[in-house]
């Protein structure tokens, strides 16, 4: 019989999913964001034109101007994404909290108590360190970057005597895919291919870091029942080293190495740049239970859960998941819901790799889908 890990496991694994969907949307806004940028840098690069026919001067004066303006719409533009992003992550601290209640579900008792409330998910979403700077350094540092990288090629452009279309061209400015009649911009080879891949990157690890952080400090604030807690990798193809090495190692709330692992705790995932490791909480046994709990709140746990759960809580590690193998367990509505109609007839027929298995692009899921599937009943 398995053990009350391994069912966690299962829930937590699922929940990391619908996480990924939710970052992809995310992506998609921003990629919004920056769909509007990419006009109005075109516009005003038109409008201005610092390499028309005037003297040499006056075309000095232009490129200033436009450099200017530039610099305050890149500017604007990130910091709405920030603005946008950090909200995002503030309603999402608090789906986690109702997410993570699922160790009640699976127990069936109220074994945990989730005491964040909103003052205190807005200090840790803020407070959250992606690559020890906290996410809005993180957009500051794509403003200016994109801000010194169109200058760059502006002035490369002017100094070769390019005129506007060119200096358009070396920004990635053609006509491309026509989307509702307007003009389309190949981010791929421009200036803002790079940025909506950074963006995609710092989204993908925000969401997660903030994630991670809440549900460490809930596991913290329930130190009575939870005496530890399991990383847990998605294997898969897509998974590094260090994820691989730390998945299934387990650690005490104070960051002591338990069982076989022998690695101080090195705080919750992420561990590197779109890490999917999660942490799950590993509770107490009946048995030590029985030295934490009160004599009330022990009867009322040995009352309410039966008596297959009460043996499966035995303290023990859950197993390590493969993905696939974890998929495959699953009724067939859910494997659709997760890959999608085409990709689950391609699964099924053998013709799926598993870095499309786990790509959830396709897939998104909005903080309102989220919160109608997580949030408090």
């Amino acid at each position: 019989m398995a053990n009350i890990s391994d069912k966690l496991a299962d829930e937590f694994v699922e929940y990391a999913i619908d996480l990924q969907r939710f970052s992809e949307s995310a992506v998609n806004d921003i990629r919004g964001f920056l769909t509007q940028l990419a006009q109005d840098l075109e516009e005003a690069l038109k409008k201005i034109d610092p390499a028309g026919p005037e003297m040499e001067r006056y075309r000095a004066k232009r490129l200033t101007e436009l450099l200017k303006t530039v610099k305050k719409t890149i500017n604007k533009t990130y910091t709405d994404i920030g603005r946008h992003v950090g909200r995002e992550l503030r309603e999402l601290a608090e789906i986690e909290v109702s997410a993570a209640e699922k160790i009640n579900v699976a127990v069936g008792y109220d074994l945990i108590k989730a005491g964040l409330n909103k003052n205190r998910l807005k200090r840790l979403v803020d407070g959250t360190l992606i690559d020890g700077a906290p996410s809005s350094e993180w957009w500051s540092r794509q403003s200016d970057s994109l801000a010194q990288r169109f200058a760059d090629e502006v002035r490369m452009g002017m100094a070769l005597g390019e005129a506007t279309e060119q200096i358009l061209e070396r920004l990635g400015y053609k006509d491309g895919k026509r989307i509702k009649g307007q003009r389309w911009h190949y981010f791929e080879k421009g200036i803002l291919g790079p940025r909506i891949r950074d963006a995609r990157s710092v989204v993908l690890t925000s969401v997660h870091a903030v994630s991670q952080k809440v549900r460490h400090d809930m596991y913290q604030d329930n130190a009575d029942v939870i005496k530890g807690v399991q990383a847990l990798a998605t294997l898969d193809n897509r998974t590094t080293q260090i994820c691989m090495s730390r998945s299934g190692n387990a650690w005490t709330l104070d960051g002591k190495p338990l069982g076989k692992t022998k690695e101080d705790f090195p705080g919750p995932p992420p561990w590197h740049w779109r890490c999917r490791s999660t942490l799950i909480p590993l509770l107490c046994s009946i048995r030590e239970l029985g030295g934490r709990l009160s004599p009330r709140k022990l009867a009322g746990l040995k009352k309410s859960a039966s008596k297959r759960t009460q043996s499966s809580m035995d303290g023990q590690v859950a197993a390590d998941l493969n993905y696939e193998q974890w998929l495959k367990t699953k009724p067939k509505e859910f494997q659709v819901e997760v890959l999608g109609p085409k990709k689950y007839e391609l699964w099924k027929n053998g013709k799926l790799t598993f870095r499309d298995l786990v790509d959830q692009k396709g897939r998104p899921l909005t903080v309102k889908e989220l919160q109608k599937k997580y949030g408090r009943k």
